[in-house]
């Protein structure tokens, strides 16, 4: 593909996140029993070693605020489960 193309297709990767970002945030609450910020950020903090004094932390609070993302978290399974998911998505963007 080339540099235009490529271009291309990471400016409209950025209008579709800025679309569904602004979508989760402006729509009627619609959050899943146990997918709500507050029910996700308490059971992120019950788990032992989750700091939220470092940039792990910062991450998946901004990470998090999307319902799509809350929505995924609750299905991945036990605590251990989902932190290794945070820890996976963080690393992607660590290396982007």
């Amino acid at each position: 593909m080339s540099g235009i193309g490529v271009q291309l297709l990471l400016r409209c990767n950025q209008l579709l996140e800025s679309m569904l970002t602004k979508s989760d945030s402006t729509s009627v609450n619609m959050d899943h029993e146990g997918c709500s910020i507050h029910e996700v950020m308490a059971e992120l903090h019950s788990i032992p070693g989750v700091s939220i004094e470092d940039e792990f932390h910062d991450f998946t609070t901004k990470y998090l605020s999307l319902r799509r993302k809350r929505e995924m978290w609750a299905s991945m399974g036990d605590k251990q489960q989902k932190l290794r998911w945070l820890q996976r998505m963080y690393a992607q963007t660590k290396r982007a």
